[in-house]
């Protein structure tokens, strides 16, 4: 072998050597930089893990890391075969994606983990049980997406509460209902008297039939019944709510819609979908935006159909003279052509103006005021200056004014300086009224300002004796000449 061909091998050989070595290298890198098939490693600054036939255990103290998806988590080639979860008590935290899609049956959240990450248990479509430690603080539905077999909820702390039997888990102070187990399959849901707010996806995928709400409730957050099993036909929005948010129910749409009288809140344009919105009344216009007046409007739709006013509506307010509620308001969504008769409460020492409220139901609002009162003022009526009839009447109410027959006075004869008729009524001002059939300024009754009611009849007898004995000097006076 020359001395050529012997550099050119050593060359060669260097070459390759330098080759492996950089492949080495490059494997080396990758392996530090993938873990994700690893058996064990770190998952935060004093956090552990370990992966060994289906049992993923996590040792250390304080917080996990708080990874960006669900790839970057360590263990992530693992979730499809991860059965068994074990966390030590000392984890602060449970890192965002942290058991995604993992296959656990049952998980417990040690009394030392404060925070849940986002995401933290979507997709955990085998789990029924959850252990809800003491020091949680933001547990929510939206980490809980897609836990469609979630049966059992164990509180361990004060930080939430149930209510009676129900497994809704609600805020302390049970004004926001949290989240409701997707897996349980029971007809109806009783919600906690003065509950105020539905989360989001507080009711997702849930089984249940029918929920009662209440009017306390004020706001339904985003997806709060999104793709729920609803069958109730009728949802109501009540008095009190203030929030209606985004795609309500998904896919499974209520039967019929509708808002109390009352409402007064603001509604997501596309609360229902997408797909569906509010229509005028021809049942084809779509309405750009959600009507600010909502007052007697109900939506109701059937399949495919759009959302169209679908009942009449009644209201009868019960009030005292000064607007002040003098019994709960009446109110009833009915079929259109029905016939009613709704009875005025009794209230002990007023009396009503309307005893009854009946009519026939249209596809439209009918709004009653009935006043209650016991004041009474008297009206006195003269026929020629000598009274005919009194009547007692109530401050405020509007009141007929009466014929007088034997004089063959119609109710557009009579005449008062008190108040004024229209169509033959008048409105009972605070003070006596007084009616002649003499027209005002042709000698009959006159306005007598700053003196006492009282005396009007003696006064009207008075002027009239005046007058009587004013004629018989005049028809002397006129004999004597």
């Amino acid at each position: 072998m020359t001395g050529i061909n012997t550099g050119r091998a050593r060359r060669t050989a260097l070459l390759l050597l330098w080759a492996a070595l950089a492949l080495c290298a490059i494997m080396a890198i990758v392996s530090f930089t993938d873990d994700s098939s690893a058996d064990g490693g770190d998952c935060g600054t004093n956090v552990h893990w370990t992966y060994d036939a289906g049992t993923l255990t996590i040792t250390g103290t304080g917080a996990m890391t708080d990874w960006t998806s669900a790839d970057a988590v360590p263990w992530n080639a693992h979730r499809g075969d991860i059965t068994n979860i074990s966390m030590a008590n000392g984890i602060a935290t449970v890192g965002s994606y942290a058991f995604k899609q993992c296959q656990m049956t049952s998980f417990v959240i040690p009394d030392s983990v404060t925070t849940l990450g986002k995401d933290c248990f979507v997709g955990c479509d085998k789990m029924s049980a959850l252990t809800i430690g003491s020091g949680v603080t933001n547990f929510s539905a939206e980490m809980m997406r897609g836990c469609t077999g979630m049966y059992d909820v164990y509180l361990t702390g004060d930080n939430y509460a149930f209510e009676g039997y129900s497994s809704v888990v609600y805020t302390t102070d049970k004004k926001t209902a949290l989240y409701y187990p997707a897996g349980i399959n029971i007809d109806d849901i009783y919600l906690a008297d003065g509950v105020e707010r539905i989360s989001s996806y507080a009711f997702m995928n849930s089984r249940c039939l029918v929920i009662h709400l209440t009017d306390s409730i004020k706001v339904f957050e985003d997806r709060a019944f999104y793709n729920s099993g609803l069958h109730q036909s009728v949802f109501y929005f009540g008095p009190n709510v203030e929030y209606v948010g985004s795609d309500q129910w998904g896919d499974n749409l209520p039967d019929c819609i509708y808002f109390h009288l009352d409402f007064k809140g603001t509604v997501k344009s596309d609360f229902l979908n997408s797909d569906k919105g509010f229509y005028e009344a021809d049942g084809t216009t779509k309405c750009k935006d959600i009507p600010k007046d909502l007052l007697g409007k109900q939506f109701g739709a059937s399949g495919d159909a759009p959302y169209i006013v679908e009942f009449a509506a009644l209201s009868i307010r019960y009030v005292f003279p000064d607007g002040s509620q003098a019994a709960d308001r009446y109110y009833e969504l009915m079929g259109e052509g029905l016939e009613y008769t709704i009875g005025s409460p009794g209230i002990g020492g007023y009396t009503p103006d309307i005893k009854e409220v009946s009519g026939t139901s249209h596809r439209d609002l009918r709004d009653i005021t009935v006043t209650y009162s016991n004041k009474q003022y008297e009206v006195v009526y003269y026929y020629n200056g000598d009274e005919v009839m009194r009547s007692m009447e109530y401050y405020g109410y509007t009141v007929d004014v009466k014929p007088y027959d034997e004089g063959h006075v119609p109710v557009s004869g009579w005449h008062t300086v008190d108040v004024e008729v229209v169509d033959g009524k008048f409105v009972m001002p605070d003070m006596g009224v007084y009616f002649s059939n003499i027209p005002i300024g042709e000698g009959g009754i006159e306005k007598n300002e700053g003196k006492d009611d009282s005396q009007k009849p003696m006064e009207i007898g008075l002027a009239i004796a005046v007058i009587a004995i004013a004629a018989t000097m005049v028809l002397l006076t006129l004999r004597r000449h």
